[in-house]
């Protein structure tokens, strides 16, 4: 039932190991700032994304009530990209954090240090990249059994095609495999291909259907929705998605419209 407590960077926050937890006691509301995460660095210079506590458990939420990811007390999710990326710090760690499960973060990727991590922590699930799981695959990692613990594989941010997907259950026949896709924006989740469904032909390269606290359109030039079948931009509108750009109202202003964040990614809907 602590509150939290506000420590400022440089003595006040080295002063934690040896004083304990003295500072300023916060009373954030719902739709105060949680966290800053910077991103847009590979399409022009970086933004900093301001996220609400509203946003954060919404998108914990979602992460538990779709894909039951960290659900258990006795769920270990491992952090696979570096905690200033959105999946590792909102969607591993927060759903985690919020049922009192466990976080384990690696410092470097390797296939070794993955199995062994995972051998050793019990890990049950995690977010990982498409290239990390054919790097796996290569090593002969997740074909080499010892893996017993992992319930859930997690993955987006790269393409994973159908011998892929057809690999992965092989090695791992009775673990979860789910596609995603999201902005850090967004908070970050948008859309999730079930592991249902991941494996159906017709739907190879689909990245699903929206998530329960996600409402997404796809829509034209003129902010018009566009019928199925045709091409237009991803929208999407919910309580995860961001307050804006950190000290950037043009930039916020051009992507956040009528409580509808444009993402600036391209899709067809079914």
């Amino acid at each position: 039932d602590a509150l939290p407590i506000l420590r400022r960077q440089g003595r006040d926050y080295e002063s934690l190991a040896l004083d304990g937890p003295a500072g300023d006691v916060l009373l954030p509301s719902p739709d105060d700032p949680a966290v800053i995460l910077f991103t847009g660095g590979t399409t022009g210079r970086s933004k900093g994304v301001v996220l609400s506590h509203r946003a954060v458990l919404a998108n914990a939420v979602n992460e538990l009530v779709d894909l039951g990811f960290g659900q258990a007390p006795d769920h270990v999710g491992l952090c696979l990209v570096p905690l200033f990326h959105s999946a590792s710090l909102l969607c591993v760690f927060g759903p985690h954090y919020v049922t009192g499960g466990t976080t384990v973060s690696m410092r470097k990727f390797t296939e070794e240090g993955f199995r062994e991590l995972v051998e050793s922590e019990r890990v049950t699930s995690t977010f990982i990249i498409p290239n990390m799981l054919r790097r796996l695959l290569k090593a002969g990692i997740l074909q080499g059994g010892g893996l017993a613990s992992l319930r859930q594989l997690h993955t987006g941010g790269g393409l994973l095609r159908m011998p892929d997907k057809e690999a992965i259950h092989a090695a791992l026949p009775g673990v979860q495999l789910f596609f995603r896709y999201g902005l850090t924006e967004a908070g970050p989740m948008v859309t999730r291909l079930h592991d249902r469904d991941i494996r159906r032909p017709e739907l190879d390269g689909s990245i699903g259907s929206e998530y329960f606290f996600a409402e997404v359109q796809i829509r034209d030039r003129m902010d018009r929705e566009v019928p199925d079948g045709e091409l237009g931009e991803i929208c999407v509108r919910g309580p995860s998605i961001m307050l804006g750009y950190f000290d950037q109202p043009e930039a916020t202003a051009a992507v956040l419209r009528d409580g509808w964040l444009h993402s600036g990614d391209l899709a067809v809907r079914d």
